[in-house]
């Protein structure tokens, strides 16, 4: 059936907490969504180390991609491609058979201790070439723990990639690795989007181990039978190379040029600045990573835990409006901002979740920013509604800071704010960030812009669309521009310097 005839692609998410399929238009609306929480097993012995299981995650993505089918009515022979994306920092030791080995999270902190003498050693030279100060969680650090904790594992690794590789590996029988997730690796020189020879040398590791490098959107390989079965799809289909999370949340919503700046406020909040050339600061040590279009790169801190503090607040203070919720059939979440619009903006101060830690060194004990249960809410009249709208200014705080530090070091002043993730769902949070970053916000009509990112790779491949740009200027569209209220914005500039004073207190034991 020819790519005019075919009415969708698919787009599969490892993300952290669990697998997501969705079925996205080639206009880029989003037709159906499944998703399935999964768990990590823990390494007995070894502290902190945490691996997903290998099979558990074909098999759950299997089941979300069938429902998603079937809830969206869409015919496998509909589908045109299909793309992957997935948590970064995660990596996958395979042997020559294609077996997995090591399958890494980005929860596995076992190479902790090796990441520390890399940092310590060699930092500067690690930063100057990948853009990122080794933290523990990056390919290079496991493979040398495991060249010294487990040499019996490490003799037998013959492919190193990361998570959505080893996805893209499983639906197309095709070992490439693509620069976006690579960027966590440990392993890439950013400048180049190519593997670094000179961190080969440092690290001892022979270059047969990392597989070709791969632009997204591109056709790597065809839908294998098996995987075509467990997904419940039409083999054959072209497999697309996608890209890591955030970067194709910045593709799913259209930043595409120097300065536009993404904020993806989902479960942890990401700010990505794109640059034209890679920025590198070393006392801040932003995240620099290749954009998932050459000749873009993403400078990028991470604010903290976000939507999982907001659904902390709902777990544990919302039972009216849960109750209230299920009797009317709507989200929790709709009736809990509608609380919080009946607050006055800064009567109360909430330090929980979000921050502004930078990407600190490993030699500088980076500072948490989940502050809960050591941060504070308080205020005068305190009460539920203004908790809720305290945690959204809190987020919204954290953006600013964040935003602040991203301009001051790549010298860009964004004209606007791109927000996505979950809690863009929420119209006051919107306003918040706007007033508080005196700059309008502009939410796509998908909000789930990872995966739609993730459609415009596969789209792309399918031949619908020439480029990756052209696919990401079609496929999103926007719901109405956040202009920032002046009055607002003026009241903004004392919280936010009370919440600044707040933090710094509580970072000092105040």
């Amino acid at each position: 059936m020819p790519v005019h005839e075919k009415s969708c692609v698919v787009a599969l998410d490892a993300g952290t907490g669990g697998g997501r399929c969705l079925v996205v238009g080639l206009d880029g609306r989003i037709q159906a969504s499944d998703y399935e929480e999964w768990r990590y097993r823990r390494v007995a012995g070894l502290g902190y180390a945490y691996e997903f299981d290998p099979e558990g995650v074909r098999d759950a993505l299997g089941r979300v991609t069938r429902r998603a089918l079937e809830q969206a009515g869409v015919r496998p022979s509909q589908v045109a491609a299909i793309s992957t994306t997935s948590f970064r920092d995660g990596v996958v030791f395979l042997d020559r058979g294609g077996r997995v080995l090591y399958p890494g999270t980005n929860r596995d902190m076992r190479a902790a201790g090796e990441a520390f003498e890399l940092a310590q050693n060699h930092g500067e030279m690690i930063y100057r070439i990948t853009g990122r100060w080794p933290m523990g969680l990056e390919a290079a650090s496991h493979l040398l723990w495991a060249r010294l904790k487990r040499p019996d594992l490490f003799a037998r690794i013959a492919c190193v990639m990361m998570v959505n590789d080893w996805l893209t590996f499983w639906l197309s029988g095709i070992q490439v690795c693509e620069p976006t997730n690579a960027s966590s690796s440990g392993l890439l020189d950013v400048a180049h989007r190519s593997w670094s020879a000179e961190l080969l040398e440092l690290h001892r590791l022979p270059a047969s181990i990392l597989p070709p490098l791969c632009e997204p959107g591109t056709v790597v390989g065809l839908l294998l039978p098996q995987a075509a079965e467990a997904l419940g799809l039409a083999s054959k289909i072209p497999v697309a190379v996608g890209g890591g999370d955030t970067m194709m949340a910045a593709l799913g919503c259209s930043a595409l040029e120097a300065g536009d700046v993404t904020v993806v406020a989902g479960t942890s909040m990401p700010i990505q600045l794109l640059a034209e050339r890679p920025v590198l600061d070393s006392n801040l040590a932003p995240f620099t990573g290749a954009h998932p279009v050459p000749g873009l790169w993403t400078v990028e801190l991470v604010g903290g835990l976000a939507g999982i503090i907001y659904r902390w607040y709902r777990d544990t203070f919302a039972a009216e409006e849960t109750a209230e919720a299920h009797r009317l059939g709507v989200d929790t979440f709709d009736l809990i901002n509608q609380s919080a619009e009946q607050a006055n903006p800064g009567s109360a101060t909430a330090l929980l979740g979000p921050d502004m830690p930078g990407n600190s060194r490993m030699s500088a004990a980076p500072r948490l920013a989940f502050l809960f249960p050591f941060g504070s809410i308080d205020g005068p009249g305190f009460n539920h509604a203004s908790m809720a709208r305290s945690i959204l200014e809190n987020i919204a705080f954290a953006v600013r800071g964040n935003l602040d530090m991203l301009c001051a070091v790549t010298g860009y002043d964004p004209a606007r704010i791109r927000l996505c993730g979950g809690l863009a769902r929420s119209s006051l949070l919107a306003r918040i960030v706007a007033a508080t970053c005196r700059r309008p916000v502009a939410v796509p009509m998908q909000v789930e812009a990872t995966g739609v990112g993730v459609a415009a790779c596969a789209a792309t491949g399918a031949g619908a669309y020439p480029d990756l740009l052209t696919a990401a200027r079609r496929m999103v569209s926007w719901q109405p521009l956040v202009e920032p209220d002046e009055k607002l914005a003026r009241t903004y500039v004392a919280v936010y310097k009370k919440w600044l004073a707040a933090r710094q207190a509580l970072s000092h034991g105040g």
